[in-house]
């Protein structure tokens, strides 16, 4: 599985509350920020490898770079992932043929 995860949180006798990225299930950065009271997902991945070829994963990202939907804070979903290598354009549409004994 993998995960990439953005969130802030902080209690209600802080000061100031911690942002925190985990990537992979390492912590990548903490900072203190201004924040109000609580936790908050900013951006989520989670994926799951089922084959080589297929992954599974869902996600919550923020949408505050995307300005044709400003009026919701937040877009969800789930998706599947295909896999393949190819040398050339034709190789990704070409269906390989088995051979026989």
């Amino acid at each position: 599985a993998v995960a990439k995860v953005e969130l802030t949180t902080k209690t209600p006798e802080a000061l100031c509350a911690t942002h925190i990225k985990i990537y992979g299930g390492k912590e990548q950065e903490t900072k203190e920020i201004g924040a109000p009271n609580g936790t908050t997902i900013i951006d989520a991945l989670v994926g799951y490898r089922i084959s080589p070829l297929v992954h599974l994963f869902a996600y919550n990202r923020t949408n505050t770079n995307d300005y044709t939907r400003i009026d919701l804070p937040y877009k969800q979903g789930v998706g599947v992932k295909l896999t393949k290598d190819f040398d050339r354009w034709g190789d990704l549409f070409k269906r390989k043929k088995k051979r026989k004994k």
